[in-house]
């Protein structure tokens, strides 16, 4: 799942004696007559137009009692029985301003049964989607042309749709106890996806176990403590697959692509094996507090930073990671030391691996000190730093005390890593790339582009442009392009090649964020249809977006040079991807934007 996880309120309000199980009785989701889970028999006809009459008679009886002092209380306990819509009609009635604190901490949580209740009404209609997709095509080219479709409606990525589709597939299917209580509001929509993805890909009945089991608690769990009852009820209902399920585990390690944070920053995430991911710890442990101990002046977090970002920016210099086969391998001891990397914070010993080179540091913090940060070097302690601290001497000695007999032998050298060098990508040796118009070479303020990044402050983008692993493209500032080279034949050159890259910076796909180094080139009328090899029919087009247009699930159009429209075969809706990235889904008949123009403040 993207992002830290964050606790939601699943609790079931005072008063309310909902069964989060399977069985329990109540209404079903969406508080629907024949929903699953509503043991309910359905009255007499014109019986539901009676309730609804009750539920408008009901707000508006709670909203005069809200308005009275120490009302509010009385009102929620009373719309606790309510569940979806005609809570949300209810509560939208209440002017929050002036209660009372606590009554006011009850209606936000009021407010997100509404939310949860929101959550698996769209899970539905989701699931139907899907549905109808599979009549039509394989179920795994349905799933992707379905999540394309809804991150480009809903200006998400597809990942995050991608997890849309497959957890309301779930809430649906196999975990229709937890979708049930998610549309009561008993349930938070965080801890849902909790329970979804601890139990992908799981047989229906592991699934009902493993939910009997942990979705009693589950009101008064966070997310993480949650996920932790999933995983242990799962190792418990089904232990005999717990190695083969962390072989497929293991078998989806990555490493993801840089997020963009704010002020020129950004993160990167690894999913590792838990032995790896404690020896990546240790080593940039190791090695931050080795420089702390040798009177490096940065912080343990900063100094861990910049150990991680100088192995990659070391390998770039380089020309790849591990040991080149040309070189020897390291002393024993300097290997020794570097495979253990261990820190024994009680006694201050630390062990770590020597520090990459200082050119390094520069990529570390593409923010405004990046000039002085280039300047800079790994502080490392001297080669005749001990690993450990000398035995204190004792009475009538000159120094520490050594064990009698002969020392043993130190332990054998681990083996160097394999080297692992760095190919092209595109045609072109992996580089990173900024973006520097030439007013702002020459001292101007207007913002560079760092390539797989976004916008930097020009004095960030100056300090890049001067060299070192980095590529810089002049632009014109007045329009940022560059003109069409005007070859045409099927493969591009190079430099053709190269411009459409750097024009359309991810892939062509409106919200994919895959970047266009790593993409290929896709001509948007056909080569084989008569389809020229210009600037205005190439684009960038990721592996996953590519087949969906080559294959028929979405037809593309080029407007104009890196502007392009994606139109579904399934809906027959069309998104367009601007220049700069943005999402514009478009009218279905008038092919005006969905989304309203930005008009201009009144004052």
């Amino acid at each position: 799942m993207d992002g830290d996880p964050v606790d939601g309120d699943g609790a079931v309000p005072e008063g309310r004696d909902d069964a989060v199980g399977r069985d329990g009785a109540g209404t079903g989701p969406g508080g629907r007559e024949g929903a699953p889970g509503d043991d309910a028999t359905a009255g007499p006809d014109g019986a539901d137009d009676q309730t609804d009459a009750q539920d408008d008679d009901a707000g508006e009886d709670a909203t005069d009692a809200s308005r009275e002092p120490g009302g509010l209380a009385g009102v929620l306990e009373e719309m606790a029985a309510l569940v979806g819509l005609p809570l949300a009609v209810g509560l939208a009635e209440i002017d929050p301003d002036g209660q009372d604190p606590a009554d006011l901490v009850e209606l936000a949580a009021q407010w997100s049964r509404v939310l949860a209740w929101a959550h698996y009404q769209r899970a539905e209609v989701l699931a139907a989607l899907v549905a109808g997709a599979i009549e039509h095509d394989a179920a795994a080219g349905a799933l992707t042309a379905v999540s394309t479709e809804v991150a480009m409606r809903q200006g998400i990525s597809r990942p995050a749709a991608t997890r849309l589709v497959r957890t309301a597939l779930a809430l649906t299917g196999p975990l229709q106890a937890t979708g049930e209580a998610l549309a009561r509001g008993a349930l938070d929509p965080r801890k849902a996806d909790v329970i979804a993805a601890g139990l992908e890909h799981q047989p229906y009945q592991v699934c009902h176990d493993v939910e009997d089991a942990v979705l009693p608690q589950a009101p008064g769990r966070t997310p993480p403590q949650l996920a932790r009852d999933v995983a242990e009820a799962l190792i418990a209902v089904d232990h005999h697959e717990a190695e083969a399920r962390h072989r497929g585990a293991r078998a989806r390690r990555r490493v993801c692509h840089p997020r963009p944070l704010a002020n020129g920053m950004a993160s990167l995430y690894a999913v590792l094996p838990a032995a790896d991911a404690i020896a990546v710890d240790l080593a940039l442990d190791g090695a931050a507090r080795a420089a702390k101990a040798g009177g490096d002046a940065r912080t343990i977090d900063q100094l861990r930073a910049d150990v991680l970002a100088a192995a990659g920016a070391d390998a770039l210099t380089r020309g790849g990671f591990g040991l080149p086969p040309d070189q020897p391998p390291s002393r024993p001891d300097t290997a020794a030391t570097a495979a253990t990397a261990t820190t024994t914070t009680a006694t201050g010993t630390t062990s770590a691996a020597p520090t990459p080179d200082a050119t390094a540091t520069a990529t570390a913090t593409p923010d405004g000190n990046a000039a002085a940060a280039s300047a800079t070097t790994m502080s490392t302690p001297d080669a005749t730093t001990p690993a450990t601290p000398p035995a204190p001497p004792q009475a009538g000695t000159d120094g520490p005390v050594t064990a009698a007999g002969p020392e043993p032998p130190p332990p054998p050298p681990a083996p160097p890593a394999p080297w692992m060098p760095i190919g092209r990508v595109g045609g072109v040796p992996v580089r990173i790339n900024v973006t520097v118009p030439l007013t702002t070479l020459l001292g101007g303020g207007q913002a560079g582009h760092l390539d797989g990044y976004g916008p930097i402050d020009p004095a960030t983008a100056r300090a890049l442009a001067l060299g070192g692993t980095w590529k810089r493209l002049v632009t014109d500032p007045l329009t940022g392009t560059v003109l069409d080279l005007g070859r045409t034949r099927y493969r591009p050159p190079p430099d053709l090649a190269e411009l459409i890259r750097h024009r359309d910076k991810t892939c062509f796909r409106p919200g994919c964020g895959a970047r266009a180094t790593g993409c290929q080139l896709d001509h948007t009328i056909p080569f084989a249809h008569g389809g020229t090899t210009a600037w205005a029919n190439l684009a960038t087009a990721c592996s996953v977006d590519h087949p969906l247009k080559t294959d028929g699930h979405f037809h593309v159009r080029q407007t104009t040079p890196g502007i392009f429209e994606w139109t579904s075969k399934r809906t027959g809706r069309t998104y367009r991807r601007e220049a700069d990235g943005t999402t514009t889904p478009l009218h279905p008949r008038t092919g005006q934007p969905l989304t309203p123009p930005h008009d201009p403040p009144p004052f």
